[in-house]
């Protein structure tokens, strides 16, 4: 009886961008699961890949995976352990820590997340493993476990907001609402006046002074 072997990766990939066009490949991964899987083994969980190959081994509680896009090696995902969280590296084996797990709570690991513990949260810089914004916050605006919904996100100390955007620049957190509107400025009140955020982060009634925009 013939043996099939299972595509290494470098093969699956090549055949995917070398030999298919980009609207063959769209229908090919639209067509197929190519979702990662958690495994257990003896109580723990590790993740495997579409066809079949071990990206983290099982020496972990839970995982918080960033999409279902496939993993490679040297990705990003957020794990449990001993009941706390943190982010490790996919390398096919033990699963490199990246950031400790030290906290209650990990947002999905793109480069800037949200971070929980005592409670207070913090934003992080996953690359480099500091803090845009300490451990101060009350509260950090998620939605669907993602700090930024089209390209903001907020933040609230002692009950003033902050925004920020994908690239982690920030503003103080010194307005009393903010308001957010898919493909218009960002909105934000100070007392009874509104207005935005000009370009040194600070409030500006000059609506052509607005740099903080929603989806762009």
């Amino acid at each position: 009886m013939e043996t099939k072997l299972k595509p290494s990766r470098e093969q699956f990939y090549k055949f995917i961008n070398d030999v298919l066009s980009e609207d063959q490949a769209d229908d090919f991964y639209n067509t197929y699961d190519l979702e990662n899987q958690v495994y257990e083994e003896n109580g723990k969980y590790g993740l495997i890949n579409c066809i079949g190959e071990i990206l983290i081994l099982p020496l972990f509680d839970d995982f918080r995976l960033l999409s279902s896009k496939p993993l490679v090696p040297g990705n990003k995902v957020v794990a449990q352990q001993n009941g706390l969280w943190g982010i490790v590296k996919v390398d096919g084996e033990l699963g490199e820590w990246m950031i400790e797990p030290i906290y209650e709570y990990i947002s999905y690991p793109n480069t800037i997340a949200a971070c929980y513990k005592d409670q207070k949260w913090g934003v992080l810089n996953t690359t480099t493993n500091e803090f845009i914004i300490p451990m101060i916050c009350n509260h950090i605006s998620l939605e669907n476990g993602f700090i930024f919904s089209n390209g903001i996100g907020t933040f609230e100390i002692n009950g003033k907001w902050g925004v920020m955007r994908e690239d982690g620049e920030h503003t103080e957190a010194i307005f009393d609402e903010v308001e957010l509107d898919l493909e218009q400025a960002v909105k934000v009140r100070i007392g009874e006046t509104w207005g935005w955020i000009n370009e040194d982060r600070e409030f500006t009634e000059d609506a052509d002074e607005a740099y903080y925009w929603c989806g762009m």
